[in-house]
């Protein structure tokens, strides 16, 4: 057959796995973190499933995880340290992939460190004895769980 011409047209659909959320600190309070979350474009897949990340900021220690159901765009983060700093961020999951991770944020919980009276209300003393008056001290909104005490002499280097 002479000048015949066939073809052949494919239809080609590529997924790839969701954009990474949008996410943001909604409350804090001294032991927790309240993250909430808008997802990102699924590529019209559906969502599998959220996981929130996180850990202290200072010192870089290990990432905690939540695996959270599709539905949830919210959480709260509980038994964290008072007055402490807090990476968090979350990632997306459909039978495509993992999103890639959203913006990293720092959020810090509520209180801070004790505060020291001043110098005159610390301690007393005399030959005899040293008062030391603990009670003076402001927790900073966070318990003050213990005291530790040092004594170092006149003209001496080491406490």
């Amino acid at each position: 057959m002479p000048n015949t011409h066939t073809s052949t047209t494919y239809m080609v659909v590529v997924q790839v796995p969701p954009d990474p959320p949008t996410v943001l600190i909604a409350n804090t309070s001294w032991s927790m973190l309240t993250v909430s979350w808008v997802s990102g474009n699924t590529g019209g897949a559906a969502l599998r499933s959220w996981s929130l990340w996180w850990r202290e900021a200072e010192g870089g220690g290990a990432w905690h995880t939540k695996h959270l159901p599709p539905h949830t765009i919210k959480y709260a983060i509980n038994n964290l340290n008072c007055g402490t700093q807090y990476q968090v961020y979350v990632t997306a999951t459909t039978h495509i992939g993992v999103s890639e991770a959203s913006s990293l944020l720092t959020a810090r919980t509520s209180g801070s460190s004790p505060l020291p009276p001043p110098v005159r209300e610390v301690a007393s003393g005399n030959s005899s004895g040293v008062w030391v008056w603990l009670g003076r001290w402001t927790d900073g909104g966070c318990s003050i769980t213990h005291f530790t005490l040092q004594l170092k002499r006149p003209h001496q280097n080491h406490w």
